[in-house]
């Protein structure tokens, strides 16, 4: 599955990994939520602008992963996304990702988002 992501992901234009669903979620929105880190990864290294597009509800890719605890996920999404600090985050979104990270329990996993 990953080489055939690979491969689909390498015919693709940075533009077309940025476009939305009807929920208006990225394929990164969906991989996160999904846990699936490989796949996270491919699409990230094609395109980091991915990092910062919400989806569905202004949820932030990082934040979905977090709400259905994928831990893994999370660890590389935090890691890719300076400290927060890119031009997606804000103060809501950032409380939002807080909130569920001790709800998801991560916290312990994750100190580093301190």
């Amino acid at each position: 599955m990953q080489d055939f992501v690979k491969k689909l992901v390498g015919l693709m234009t940075k533009e077309d990994l940025e476009l939305q669903n009807n929920s208006s979620n990225t394929a990164l929105c969906l991989a996160a939520a999904a846990g699936n880190v490989e796949m996270v990864k491919i699409l990230v290294e094609k395109n980091r602008a991915l990092l910062t597009i919400p989806g569905s509800q202004q949820m932030m890719p990082l934040y979905m992963a977090a709400l259905f605890g994928q831990h893994a996920t999370v660890e590389y999404l935090y890691n890719e996304s300076k400290g927060l600090r890119d031009d997606g985050w804000n103060p809501q979104n950032r409380g939002w990702l807080l909130q569920t990270s001790v709800g998801a329990e991560l916290f312990r996993k994750h100190s580093t988002m301190l």
